[in-house]
């Protein structure tokens, strides 16, 4: 088949055609090109389908050649008879080259900005963060780089007039803020026995020596993922294990703490070991993780027991 004048440029490749019980399998070259892959015209009964075969890219003006060829047939098909109706060469617009992010989506532990470019010069980027999609008149066109302040998905599109819309570019970014609080203690003193001592101190050891520390983490917002207990031992650098155990109740206080009145224990939740060739130093201040403490913001109270079978007092 001829086809006249077609000009240069890129067409997608149509052809309509009558599918039927004798028809074979074909493949289509223009100008000697093949495009595409092949197409079985059979059909048990009368079809007039229109197919894609692809596109093509013509240079200079002239007569186009369209050869059509049976390459074999469907085992239900009778013969290899080649059906063609109409040819259309359709031109193909140029499509706007996709935005590219210059921070690949992932997990990070902190704000982040992004900056998008297309190689298509003249295009206008805009962009989405509220999970829709950015049109040539829909989200905020792009002048500098994206905040990502928190997990979002970002995408991108970029539009020029004449040209096809670019595809869209998405990245999904998870913002894990880590933010450390530093709470003081809301109250505490030891006990010694049943005598309560309020002094700028608390001590801990043998026989009956148990502290109680209570502290008002109040305000705090997200996920808690780690708890820490700070002492720093200013007297008797004592030995043995220091046990953390969360207290039962935080209705006591400084001035009120008794024998009963005390909280007790309602499961350990750290400790932290010292011997006597290693105690506890003065000045040092020591970290203990704590697990099970606390989840959420609120008042909580720790008790501190010394343990094992060589002790010594210890004051933080």
């Amino acid at each position: 088949y001829t086809l006249p004048d077609i000009p240069s440029g890129t067409y997608e490749v149509r052809m309509s055609y009558k599918g039927n019980f004798n028809r074979g399998i074909i493949n289509l070259r223009v100008d000697g090109t093949l495009v595409g892959g092949t197409v079985d015209q059979y059909s048990p009964a009368g079809t007039y389908p229109e197919v894609l075969f692809g596109t093509v890219t013509l240079t200079g003006t002239s007569d186009r050649i369209i050869r059509l060829t049976a390459t074999g047939k469907n085992s239900a098909s009778s013969s290899y008879v080649i059906s063609a109706d109409r040819f259309r060469l359709v031109p193909t617009i140029p499509q706007v080259a996709a935005p590219e992010l210059s921070l690949a989506g992932g997990t990070y532990t902190g704000p982040q900005n992004v900056t998008i470019t297309t190689s298509t010069s003249g295009a206008t980027i805009r962009y989405t963060k509220d999970g829709s999609t950015p049109t040539a008149t829909t989200g905020a066109v792009y002048t500098g780089p994206v905040a990502i302040n928190s997990s979002t998905t970002l995408r991108a599109g970029a539009f020029k007039s004449g040209l096809a819309d670019s595809t869209v570019t998405s990245a999904t970014y998870t913002i894990n803020l880590t933010l450390t609080a530093y709470p003081t203690s809301d109250g505490d003193a030891y006990l010694e026995g049943t005598t309560r001592f309020n002094d700028a101190y608390v001590k801990v050891g043998p026989p009956d020596r148990v502290s109680y520390i209570k502290f008002n983490v109040s305000g705090i917002t997200g996920t808690v993922t780690s708890v820490k207990l700070r002492l720093t031992c200013v007297g008797d650098s004592g030995y043995g294990t220091l046990q953390v155990q969360k207290g039962s109740s935080n209705s006591w206080t400084e001035s009120n703490l008794s024998g009963t009145n005390r909280p007790t224990s309602v499961g350990n939740v750290g400790s932290l070991a010292r011997t006597s060739s290693a105690p506890f130093a003065l000045g040092s201040t020591y970290e203990i993780p704590l697990t099970g403490l606390l989840s959420a913001d609120g008042t909580y109270t720790v008790i501190l027991t010394m343990t094992g079978s060589s002790v010594n007092d210890a004051w933080f």
